[in-house]
């Protein structure tokens, strides 16, 4: 387990590297899935006061004041989505052009018996499949260790201010999953391989 940590740690810190050109665009893309993550747990802050203030207490502001409060929220969150979407995938899209354009200049440098080894469809696959792959896995890594993170923590943190013993039974089942992320993960790892093995064979047939 350690030391797949390393290496995925070692392997986003290389992929880092090529954001760093567009740090601007990509700060942006942080700031706003903060702004997301903040906002989640305000949905259920605000559920409380409009089921007991509109539902059973019947109060006129509660029943004015909350819906306004969930459309600037929503407002807010769909706002902080598009900017966030947006500029990760624009950030994504320059680091695969980035990376396309060095494969390019290193297959240029490579020693003829190089090309006498490797197919020209595993070739070719690397840089229509494989290389969209990092796209995927950046956008969706970022995603995670940002807003999900922060969005768990705010939740987390709003269940023990509800009910903190409540919330004690409900983080005894943080193990297993944690256990079975950890096995999905090994899995959908050896699949993604295979996966790329296979478009690589079928660009060599089609080649």
């Amino acid at each position: 387990m350690r030391t797949e940590l390393k290496e995925d740690i070692a392997l986003y810190s290389r992929l880092l590297r090529y954001v760093v050109p567009y740090w601007r665009v990509f700060l942006l893309s942080v700031v706003s899935m903060v702004v997301l993550a903040a906002t989640d747990p305000a949905i259920p802050a605000l559920m409380q006061p409009m089921l007991d203030g509109a539902f059973i207490d019947n109060d006129p502001s509660s029943m004015t004041l909350i819906p306004v409060l969930f459309v600037v929220l929503f407002a807010i969150r769909g706002l902080a989505a598009y900017a966030s979407g947006g500029a990760l995938h624009w950030v994504a899209n320059r680091v695969i052009m980035d990376l396309r354009r060095e494969m390019y200049i290193r297959l240029l440098n490579y020693p003829s018996r190089f090309y006498d080894s490797h197919t020209t469809g595993k070739l070719i696959s690397k840089f229509t499949f494989d290389v969209t792959q990092i796209r995927e896995a950046s956008t969706n890594t970022l995603s995670i260790l940002v807003r999900d993170t922060l969005a768990t923590f705010g939740l987390i943190a709003w269940m023990f201010y509800k009910d903190w013993q409540l919330a004690l039974i409900a983080m005894t089942s943080a193990p297993l999953i944690v256990v079975i992320v950890l096995i999905i993960k090994r899995r959908l790892r050896k699949m993604s391989r295979k996966v790329q093995e296979s478009m690589g064979d079928i660009h060599h047939v089609l080649d």
